[in-house]
C-alpha cells in the first residue's frame, strides 16, 4: 500500500534525523563540531513509468521540497542513477518547483 504524503513526509524527516544524529556522531569521531553536507544517492534502476505519470513524482518532489525546508543547506550533491529516458523529461518541467541551488545540487547520471 503506497504512503500517503503526509506519511512519506514524515518517514523521510525520520531519515533526516537519523542522518543528522549520525553526522553528530562521525563529527565527534573526528573530533570535528559538524559534519553539515551530505551526498544522498537515489537509485532509480526499475522505476515504472506509471510512477512518473501518476502523481508520484510529484509527492516526491514535494516531499524534497519539504526536507529542504525543514533542513535548509544539508545537501551537498545528490545523485539519481539509472534513471530512465522518460525520468529526463518529466525532471525537465518538476526541476522548476525547485529553488535554483537546489536544482544546481541535483545530477541524473
Amino acid at each position: 500500500m503506497p504512503l500517503s504524503l503526509h506519511q512519506a513526509i514524515r518517514c523521510r524527516a525520520q531519515v533526516a534525523e537519523a542522518v543528522a544524529a549520525h553526522k553528530q556522531r562521525v563529527a565527534a569521531r573526528l573530533g570535528r563540531t559538524c559534519v553539515y553536507k551530505h551526498y544522498y544517492v537515489l537509485d532509480l534502476k526499475g522505476l515504472p513509468y506509471g510512477a512518473l505519470t501518476d502523481g508520484r513524482v510529484r509527492s516526491i518532489v514535494k516531499t524534497m521540497v519539504g526536507i529542504t525546508q525543514m533542513y535548509p543547506e544539508t545537501l551537498y550533491k545528490m545523485y539519481l542513477v539509472n534513471a530512465p529516458v522518460v525520468f529526463t523529461a518529466t525532471w525537465s518541467v518538476v526541476k522548476g518547483w525547485l529553488e535554483p541551488d537546489t536544482q544546481a545540487k541535483i545530477n541524473i547520471l
